[in-house]
């Protein structure tokens, strides 16, 4: 960590070797990580996800910038850590009075950092303005579409998806770009191409039913809450799940159960034990004591200590798809691969249902 930071100030011909040292080691304890010969001797991949981040802040303000950009630089990371990051960024923004455009998909990291907001769809930015306004009166059909997307933690919301995907380069719509997923959509929307419109002050719209279609009510989608007293019909129970790597337990007798048609959420920090219990109910892990039982059954503590029917109807969706992809193989071939494996289709019966598979998660065969 310590030679990249130093090689950033070599780049740029600031300062000594002496300078460039002390200047890493500044840069570090600005925000917030240890800066002893120790830590600067670490490799990335002895660092959490967090460190990782703000050792890219740090070089980043090293060289004393204006402007900021930055590209979805929490993504991966929990929202404990993100916060941290974040609030990390904008003391480092106030304090040298740095300009920044945060490039991002999460709402949630917008309406706790921008200033103002501008909402892209198709290549054009579609809707600008004050943060405050875009989340609470937010004109393009399209801003309020991404908001009726997104959970509120104060209610509960059946969210609402916005039908068809994003048209790519070239086979961009004539008209207004949203026109064929809008729900305001009339005939004049496929024809003319909308104009920036004010809505209110330093806010403006590319949609020509602006001052039409109503205020957009948060509201909306309100919906009642699972019925606590509702029968469950149980199907997967963890009891007294004791986890150990080698000597050591890091997940301390775990319960809970999981219904039919049921979605429960397993949340906590990096750390916390969250994946290590996913492993051991998927069969990845075999370091456990206490019980795992799937349709009344205990299942057993690896994937091959299980039948083929149990193994087949328990699956895995890993954290990271970049690295559970097999690249040496063809999409179709990693998609028919379960389906040979377990004996449900192969050769061109096998790729006809891998067809099928991949236009219901909306991509083309």
């Amino acid at each position: 960590i310590g030679r990249q930071i130093v090689e950033l100030l070599e780049l740029h011909n600031i300062g000594t070797a002496e300078e460039r040292l002390a200047g890493a080691r500044a840069g570090l304890r600005e925000v917030g990580l240890p800066d002893d010969d120790e830590f600067l001797a670490r490799y990335p991949h002895q660092l959490s996800g967090g460190q990782q981040q703000r050792v890219a802040l740090a070089m980043a303000f090293l060289p004393r910038p204006k402007v900021l950009v930055l590209d979805e630089p929490t993504t991966g990371l929990d929202v404990t850590t993100q916060g941290m990051v974040l609030r990390t960024m904008a003391e480092l923004c106030r304090r040298h009075r740095v300009a920044a455009l945060y490039v991002t998909h999460d709402l949630a990291v917008v309406a706790n950092i921008a200033d103002r907001v501008a909402v892209m769809y198709a290549g054009r930015i579609v809707e600008l303005g004050p943060r405050e306004v875009m989340f609470s009166q937010p004109a393009h059909p399209y801003t309020r579409a991404l908001l009726d997307a997104i959970p509120h933690l104060s209610q509960a919301r059946a969210l609402t998806g916005i039908p068809g995907s994003t048209p790519g380069p070239g086979r961009r719509p004539s008209g207004c770009r949203f026109h064929d997923r809008c729900e305001y959509v009339q005939d004049r929307c496929r024809e003319i191409e909308p104009p920036d419109i004010q809505v209110g002050p330093d806010h403006t719209a590319k949609c020509l039913r602006v001052g039409e279609i109503g205020t957009w009510d948060i509201n909306r989608g309100n919906t009642h809450d699972t019925d606590p007293h509702k029968k469950r019909d149980i199907i997967l129970t963890v009891e007294d799940l004791r986890v150990f790597y080698g000597h050591k337990e890091v997940v301390h007798g775990v319960g809970f159960d999981v219904a039919k048609a049921e979605v429960v959420a397993l949340v906590g920090e990096s750390g916390s034990g969250k994946t290590t219990i996913s492993r051991c109910i998927g069969g990845l892990h075999r370091e456990w004591t206490g019980a795992v039982t799937f349709e009344g059954r205990e299942l057993g503590k690896g994937s091959r200590t299980r039948s083929v029917e149990d193994r087949k109807r328990i699956q895995y969706i890993f954290q990271n798809p970049y690295l559970s992809l097999n690249p040496r193989l063809t999409i179709a071939q990693i998609v028919s691969r379960p389906m040979e494996l377990f004996g449900i289709a192969k050769g061109k019966a096998a790729r006809d249902r891998a067809v099928e598979l991949l236009d219901a998660v909306a991509l083309g065969a």
